[in-house]
């Protein structure tokens, strides 16, 4: 019975929300691409975890990474946490609407919520906090997301058949 729970899927996602997390926020100049990969890495996998292992703990979560996330990259609390949040609460209600939807119309939706989220991170930081809104940022996170996401997508595939 405890080796059943050991490898439950959400703790592997849990554990590289955490890896992912602790990479994201380690900035260093020479490792910047990696930091980037991993912030969006993390991204997708929060998306993955909330459509296809949706749990009210999740708003936990959201709720820790957005606050430390904000804290440790912009000083302060707001984009990440109501972009993580909302995000999970758009999710439940529509999730009703996805159920009968094929995998490959969900990993466009999950796609599209990846670069929304980022997006709107980035607006809220514009608007409420005059943090600088970097274009040529979002367009690398953009092309990292574009190449990551069908990998990241197989993995998690190949994870959740274990």
């Amino acid at each position: 019975m405890a080796s059943y729970r050991l490898y439950n899927p959400v703790i592997f996602y849990h554990l590289i929300l955490f890896f992912l997390f602790s990479i994201s926020i380690n900035y260093f100049i020479e490792l910047k691409y990696v930091n980037l990969v991993c912030y969006v890495i993390f991204h997708i996998t929060f998306v993955y975890l909330a459509f296809y292992y949706y749990n009210y703990l999740l708003f936990l979560t959201g709720f820790i990474y957005g606050i430390f996330f904000d804290l440790i990259l912009i000083n302060y609390i707001t984009p990440h946490l109501l972009t993580f949040l909302s995000l999970l609460l758009i999710i439940t209600l529509i999730k009703k609407n996805l159920i009968n939807l094929n995998p490959n119309k969900i990993s466009y939706i999950i796609f599209f919520f990846l670069f929304s989220s980022i997006f709107l991170e980035m607006i809220i930081a514009s608007i409420i906090f005059n943090y600088y809104f970097n274009f040529y940022n979002f367009l690398t996170l953009i092309f990292i997301g574009l190449i990551f996401f069908i990998p990241i997508i197989y993995f998690f595939s190949k994870l959740d058949n274990l």
